[in-house]
Order: C-alpha cells, then structure tokens, then sequence
C-alpha cells in the first residue's frame, strides 16, 4: 500500500474558507488507508479504503473497510469538488443512475470520493453518461 496521499498544485481558490463543517466528515490518519492502484483521468485520484463506525465494519479488518476513488478539485478548490458532489445529488433526485459519493476532510482537505465501481472503469463511464442525461434532463425541463 502506497503510504500518502496525492497532494496536488491547486490552481485557484474559490474564496469559500471551509476549513471544518459540520456536514463534511473528518478522517483521520488512523481510519483510512491507501491502496496502491493506478486509476488513469484528468486529476489524480487515489484508491482508499476507510474506516466509519457503523456497528457492522471493524476497524481491526482493514481489508473489509468500504473502498474510494478520491480527488481533490484542482482547478477551483474546493468548489470543484462540492459541485461534482452536487451533481451528484442533483442526478439521484431525477432518478439518475449513478455512482455513491460523499465529501470527506482528509489531511486539511476537501475530497470528492466515489465509492461505487470503485475497482474498475465502469465508474468512469457511469459517470459520463449520468452527466450527459442530467445535462440533456436540465436542458429539456429548464
């Protein structure tokens, strides 16, 4: 397993300072880990597996721990990544099929991660389809 995450140049900032908020849960160092996967696209990702107590998963069983694409909105951080994240609730809400995501504060910073299909590249072309229909859905009704 591949020991930090990657860190990444932010171009811009959007001016939004959300250091901590309430909706937005904190992983510590302790309750995540990285895989060492390769996972091809635009920003880079990482391939991580974390631990959040649910009365099911036990945090001694790392291998059972649920895993995630993870990125980090490069060029307008961290708006990039609430807005992918927006979308994404956007798309569940007109009954779009598309992958589970959620953000997470990891090491200081905002991370979109994706948990379905997270061990192929059906994530990537679900991902682009469920664009295309929500942009065709928004276009029609709006």
């Amino acid at each position: 397993m591949s020991k930090d995450l990657k860190r990444l140049q932010v171009e811009n900032y959007s001016g939004l300072n959300l250091d901590s908020h309430r909706t937005i849960d904190v992983i510590r160092k302790c309750s995540f880990k990285i895989r060492d996967v390769a996972i091809g696209g635009d920003a880079p990702k990482d391939v991580i597996q974390v631990y959040q107590y649910n009365g099911i998963i036990r945090k001694q069983s790392p291998k059972t721990w649920p895993v995630y694409i993870a990125k980090i909105g490069r060029n307008w951080y961290p708006n990039e990544s609430i807005t992918e994240q927006l979308i994404t609730e956007i798309g569940k809400e007109i009954g779009v099929k598309i992958a589970e995501s959620e953000l997470f504060f990891i090491e200081g910073v905002i991370r979109f991660v994706v948990s379905t299909f997270a061990h192929t590249n059906k994530y990537y072309r679900m991902e682009q389809k469920s664009y295309r229909l929500l942009k065709r859905n928004l276009t029609i009704n709006g």
